[in-house]
């Protein structure tokens, strides 16, 4: 089962959660907000 993670690349408490995912090796896919492009 693969973590879907919708945030915001500038934000502290997504930057946390990404850390986590990353220290235990969870597959998760990125679905970044990014609201200055079109």
């Amino acid at each position: 089962m693969t973590l879907e993670l919708y945030n915001f690349p500038a934000s502290t408490c997504s930057l946390k959660v990404r850390i986590c995912l990353a220290e235990k090796e969870l597959d998760w896919l990125d679905h970044s907000f990014k609201p200055y492009e079109n």
